[in-house]
């Protein structure tokens, strides 16, 4: 099963139509069945769904085609199968999209695709196969949000640390075995930090000043630099 969602800031009704319209000129003519074209949470988001228990991988294609000057959020739900390089090719021309959200992929790397998504400000990548997160990533500026969890990551890159704008970071439940890196410190907007369910994971928690909500695992190999609110509960020894 192929499922995509699509969310695009604009006139609800006449992004629908178009869609639709874009869909049936080229063949699918089931709309109702496997797509549907909704408002979304705020009345000026489109909210496109494409299920693929009915409709196949083309009409994911034509989709992200017809409403890439539109679109403003991607959700994707691979059900762990794969997908073609037109679907990843189509993501990436949505040069204005804001949120990217995919579970259940087959992916073992992100799509170098996804690179010109410099406006990104979301990127939330779950129950896959991914053991590395780019450098193309870590150039994000815009970056606010970056979750990519039950994954097979091994290490957190030191380049994050260059998202000035990055508020949450969870990373729980990979393979994570190396340190945290220290730079990730002078992350000053960052809210959140998760990183349990990775049993090798050492070296020294985060104190950043705005950190709100850590989550490590309880027996991890990490020391205190100094006492941090978000890690009160954890009896870490200090690294002095």
């Amino acid at each position: 099963m192929l499922s995509v969602v699509a969310f695009a800031q604009a006139d609800v009704n006449a992004d629908c139509k178009y869609i639709k319209k874009g869909l049936n000129k080229e063949g699918f003519k089931d709309y109702d069945d496997g797509i549907l074209c909704v408002e979304g949470y705020d009345p000026n988001v489109v909210r496109l769904a494409i299920d693929g228990r009915f409709v196949d991988e083309k009409a994911a294609e034509y989709a992200l085609s017809y409403g890439k000057d539109y679109i403003d959020e991607v959700f994707i739900k691979f059900a762990f199968n794969p997908l073609s390089k037109k679907v990843h090719e189509n993501i990436g021309k949505i040069t204005n999209l804001k949120y990217l959200r995919i579970i259940e992929s087959n992916y073992n790397e992100i799509p170098n695709q996804f690179k010109n998504l410099k406006n990104l400000e979301v990127i939330e990548i779950n129950y896959g196969s991914i053991n590395k997160i780019p450098d193309f990533v870590c150039e994000l500026k815009n970056l606010k949000e970056l979750k990519i969890i039950k994954n097979e990551l091994t290490e957190i890159p030191k380049n994050l640390s260059n998202l000035k704008n990055l508020e949450i970071l969870w990373l729980n439940s990979n393979k994570i075995s190396g340190e945290i890196p220290e730079s990730l410190n002078n992350l000053t907007n960052l809210k959140e930090f998760y990183v349990s369910g990775n049993n090798g994971i050492k070296g020294k928690i985060l104190t950043n000043k705005n950190l709100e909500r850590c989550s490590y695992d309880e027996y991890a190999k990490l020391c205190k630099p100094k006492e941090v609110k978000c890690a009160k509960e954890y009896k870490f020894k200090s690294c002095n």
